[in-house]
C-alpha cells in the first residue's frame, strides 16, 4: 500500500483544470460546427441559383443535420459551463482564502485566495478574447 499523502487543493486545481480544458474544447468544436453550416448554407444557394436542384436539396439536408449536431454541442457546452463553475466553487472552498491584506494581486484578494496557479490557467484559457 502507497504511503502517499493526498493533497485536497492539489486534487481540485487538477479537476478545475480538466474540467476547464472541456469547456474550451466545447467552444472550439461549437465555433467549427457553426462555420460549417454557413459553408452549407452558402454551397446551397448557390446550388439553388444555378438551379441545381438535387444536390442543392442534398446539401440543405445536411444544413439541418449540422444544425442538429449543434443543438447537441451547445447542450454539452452548458453543462460544461455548469461543471466548470462548480469545480472552480469546489475549489475555492477546498483551498480556502487569502486574506485581502495579505494578497499579492488584487485578483487574489477578489477570488478568495484561489492559488495563483489557477488565475494564470484561466488567462492562458482565455479564447477568441472573453468569449469562454
Amino acid at each position: 500500500m502507497s504511503q502517499r499523502s493526498f493533497d485536497p487543493c492539489g486534487f481540485a486545481i487538477e479537476r478545475y483544470k480538466g474540467i476547464a480544458r472541456w469547456r474550451n474544447l466545447w467552444t472550439i468544436l461549437l465555433f467549427f460546427f457553426g462555420a460549417t453550416v454557413v459553408v452549407f448554407l452558402c454551397i446551397c444557394i448557390v446550388l439553388f441559383i444555378k438551379e441545381s436542384w438535387l444536390p442543392g436539396a442534398v446539401a440543405t439536408v445536411g444544413t439541418i443535420v449540422n444544425g442538429v449536431g449543434i443543438a447537441w454541442v451547445v447542450a454539452r457546452r452548458t453543462d460544461a459551463v455548469r461543471e466548470e463553475a462548480e469545480a472552480y466553487s469546489d475549489l475555492k472552498s477546498v483551498c480556502g482564502g487569502v486574506a485581502p491584506a495579505r494578497a499579492t494581486v488584487a485578483t487574489e484578494a477578489a477570488d478568495e485566495g484561489v492559488p495563483q496557479e489557477v488565475l494564470d490557467f484561466q488567462k492562458k484559457l482565455l479564447l477568441f478574447g472573453r468569449i469562454r
